[in-house]
């Protein structure tokens, strides 16, 4: 049996949630930190402005971190991530404050860690608590807070990957779960209004819709496996790292993914375009300034990447993308 997840998510905001905490250390990123470190009753020991996720930088905060009792993320994944790492290697309480809903890196247990550009996801250390300040996320542009349907929107692909690996290789296939994070699509694409709009609503339906998908997939990651959460849109996000060396809003790239795995499982790619836009994600190539031809190179790479992260998708094996499916989807994207 899989060990229950145990963070606790709070929305009584920064202020309240650290009058007591006094020993502790942020790592976070600017902008958000400005915005937020007034609003701690005591100062960090220290903080640490996160710029990458590349393990041997992360290895140099672990040995840089005083001693301390909590670690603290303050800001989006890449903050989160490195706080996580850190707190894992040094064993001590770790707490997230999402200063965005962009990705769920603030609710899960591992962190994704670079090396040479490909993704390892390390660790099994979820948050004591999430410190979620309504007024700050709300503060932020729209288009990060929209990205969040990503990794949540991510499970419609996911599923038809699941089902290719069932009849394929007998992977096991939950009919409970698949029920499950159907429901999670369906409260996701009735929420789209107020995630569109940003609301506080919104936002609570969001983080609770990021809370039960990661709750679903956690059973499966002890097993090595990503199901219902994560396939071969997420794969198409990594690869577009590794071929530009750039960083992407990772919700809006992998919204891309799920426009080519879609098509590569042969279903609606107009439904889930029209569901995309219904969330006001941007999802396109040209919103992200991505060239046709670095467009074409993560398509043709995207086998290679999921073999170095040893992420298996009988789908990647038997589809070849010809000229004119490059083509068409472009043309669908653009």
């Amino acid at each position: 049996m899989s060990r229950p997840i145990t963070w606790k998510i709070d929305y009584d905001g920064i202020e309240k949630n650290f009058q007591e905490i006094k020993d502790f250390a942020v790592f976070t990123v600017e902008p958000p930190w400005q915005k937020c470190s007034g609003l701690f009753a005591n100062a960090p020991k220290q903080v640490f402005l996160v710029q990458e996720l590349e393990q041997r930088t992360l290895d140099e905060y672990v040995n840089s971190l005083h001693e301390v009792e909590y670690v603290v993320g303050v800001g989006g994944g890449t903050a989160v991530d490195a706080a996580k790492y850190v707190a894992l290697k040094r064993n001590l309480k770790f707490i997230t404050v999402p200063t965005v809903v962009s990705v769920n890196a603030y609710l899960t247990a591992r962190a994704a860690v670079r090396n040479e550009g490909i993704v390892n996801y390390i660790g099994d250390k979820f948050p004591e608590l999430v410190v979620v300040d309504l007024s700050i996320i709300r503060s932020a542009p729209p288009r990060l807070n929209r990205a969040g349907v990503g990794d949540v929107y991510s499970t419609r692909t996911a599923l038809m990957d699941w089902g290719v690996a069932r009849d394929r290789l007998q992977e096991r296939y939950d009919l409970d779960t698949v029920g499950k994070a159907e429901d999670v699509l369906r409260r996701l694409v009735s929420s789209a209004t107020d995630i569109h709009n940003v609301t506080e609503a919104g936002i609570k339906n969001l983080v609770a819709l990021q809370a039960d998908i990661t709750a679903l997939q956690w059973p499966y990651l002890q097993r090595g496996k990503k199901w219902p959460e994560e396939g071969t849109e997420h794969v198409f996000f990594y690869s577009l790292e590794k071929t530009t060396g750039r960083a992407f809003i990772h919700g809006e790239t992998v919204g891309t993914g799920s426009v080519v795995s879609t098509y590569m499982h042969g279903a609606d790619t107009g439904l889930v375009i029209k569901e995309l836009d219904s969330f006001g994600l941007k999802f396109r190539p040209a919103d992200n300034m991505i060239s046709h031809e670095e467009f074409e190179k993560t398509i043709h790479n995207m086998k290679y990447v999921a073999n170095e992260m040893k992420m298996h998708f009988p789908v990647l094996d038997d589809y070849r993308f010809t000229a004119e499916d490059i083509k068409e989807l472009w043309r669908l994207l653009s």
